[in-house]
């Protein structure tokens, strides 16, 4: 584990705070998230016109006034619906924006419906947090899954969902020893540990939180920084459906590092 003195640390932890509060101040953050729409095969009628739902396409016919990238849309216009890596196209009607994504609430397809003047979004005021603390900083043996295996992780809404386990956390909270399951996108450039803890509920969010560590190379020990420790978007927006702990990955000690509860 690369050192850190106080001052790096605590610059690195500000950093990714600001970071975190500008995207929930953005006007395309969660809190913009206002109204999730189930699409059926077929005719599908919207605020913004037609969606025409096929197996292997989606057609708009949009009603005017609908626009896509500050242009005019007439006809019919295909869609791009948001996958895996794959951004969405982004319908714009009486300032608001809309989305149809293949991810969300049991799957299938929806239309997400995003407002820059959700009351939500003018009424953010940050993010509270615990003091930032380097000894919340816990360097865990990483005991790697090799191949990865695909686990099933719960998600807010009561589906579950699959992401690749690459690798175990073993360490140390107050003497007593804890292990995490550590898992990775799709593309495995990315991993990110769903935890919860005693504070769930009271002094954090009740559905647990998630820390995103940097892949460690083979042998190495892996970073568990607990001071960057998020909530799920779920906190702020119930309409997010979000990955959360599963049995697996529940500490046994209050993590006082990181968010609280919104």
């Amino acid at each position: 584990m690369a050192e850190l003195d106080l001052e790096a640390h605590g610059a690195l932890v500000e950093a990714f705070r600001r970071r975190r509060d500008a995207r929930y101040r953005s006007e395309d953050g969660w809190l913009t998230f206002v109204d999730r729409i189930a699409l059926e095969p077929g005719e599908n009628q919207v605020a913004i016109g037609t969606l025409l739902v096929a197996a292997d396409r989606v057609l708009l016919r949009p009603l005017p006034g609908v626009t896509l990238a500050g242009a005019p849309l007439a006809g019919e216009v295909p869609v791009v619906v948001e996958g895996r890596g794959v951004a969405p196209d982004r319908f714009e009607m009486d300032g608001r924006r809309y989305e149809v994504t293949s991810r969300g609430a049991g799957g299938g397809l929806n239309v997400r419906v995003r407002d820059p003047n959700a009351p939500a979004r003018l009424a953010f005021r940050g993010i509270p947090v615990y003091p930032t603390d380097l000894a919340w900083r816990i360097a865990a043996r990483c005991e790697p899954i090799d191949p990865p295996v695909l686990d099933s992780v719960p998600r807010s809404d009561g589906s579950d969902a699959e992401a690749p386990w690459v690798a175990t956390a073993h360490f140390e909270l107050a003497g007593a020893p804890q292990t995490l399951r550590l898992y990775a996108d799709e593309s495995l450039v990315r991993w990110f540990v769903p935890f919860s803890d005693p504070t769930n509920g009271e002094e954090t969010y009740g559905a647990g939180r998630l820390i995103d560590p940097e892949i460690p190379r083979r042998g190495e020990t892996v970073v568990l920084d607990f001071n960057l420790a998020y909530n799920l978007p779920c906190a702020f927006n119930e309409l997010v459906a979000c990955p959360i702990p599963s049995k697996h990955n529940r500490l046994s000690v209050p993590v006082r590092a990181g968010e609280r509860a919104p």
